[in-house]
């Protein structure tokens, strides 16, 4: 669905301000903005913040959803992907799903600025991309930033399936203490299973081939 958003849509979505936002019932707006700010009871009746942290907090997901959800329609129209990846980056999500299969526009730039750009907060991630304009050069960059900026030992799922990686599976997948499911099948991977993959007891699902 996402391919057919309109692209205005799209970059007025970026603009959104919850402490904007208007409501049918007064008291609506008033108790929503409240309980995004942190109060609770007899509080939520205050007069609302102009501005807070967790307004900004609230946003930057927002913004950051839109990205994930647009980005292959904005990758395929020619847009300048730093700033959505900047957005992203800065969203505070906890799960990030991407099908580039046959996005031809998604090349081995795109993958290295996804990479560099993934959330530090990220649980679950996802990425599919077969057919598209990536090379093993742009899969391993988005393995090496799984690697260096995700939480490992909070990663629950990592599927990097169909994403032309190659080499051998990183020993580093064993300080995942928490993950549940991986999935690196459908690429070039060689070697070994990692004897590090035993650490990660709580591995419910892996596929490898």
């Amino acid at each position: 669905r996402q391919e057919h958003f309109p692209l205005d849509l799209v970059h007025r979505a970026f603009t959104i301000a919850v402490e904007h936002g208007e409501a049918s019932v007064p008291s609506d707006h008033r108790h929503i903005l409240n309980f995004i700010a942190g109060r609770r009871g007899e509080a939520l009746e205050e007069p609302v913040l102009a501005s807070c942290d967790a307004y900004d907090a609230t946003n930057a997901k927002l913004h950051g959803a839109f990205a994930a959800r647009a980005w292959r329609r904005l990758l395929e129209s020619g847009e300048d992907m730093a700033p959505v990846a900047q957005r992203l980056a800065a969203s505070g999500l906890r799960e990030l799903r991407l099908d580039l299969h046959g996005c031809k526009a998604w090349t081995d730039e795109g993958a290295r600025l996804l990479a560099a750009h993934l959330p530090e907060t990220l649980v679950k991630l996802e990425l599919s991309m077969r057919w598209s304009g990536v090379t093993a050069e742009g899969g391993r960059a988005v393995l090496d930033g799984v690697l260096r900026r995700l939480p490992l030992a909070r990663l629950e799922e990592l599927q990097l399936h169909n994403c032309m990686l190659t080499g051998l599976i990183p020993e580093e997948l064993g300080e995942c203490k928490a993950l549940k499911v991986l999935h690196l099948y459908a690429n070039q991977l060689t070697g070994p299973i990692p004897e590090a993959l035993g650490q990660c007891e709580a591995l419910q699902v892996l596929g490898l081939m």
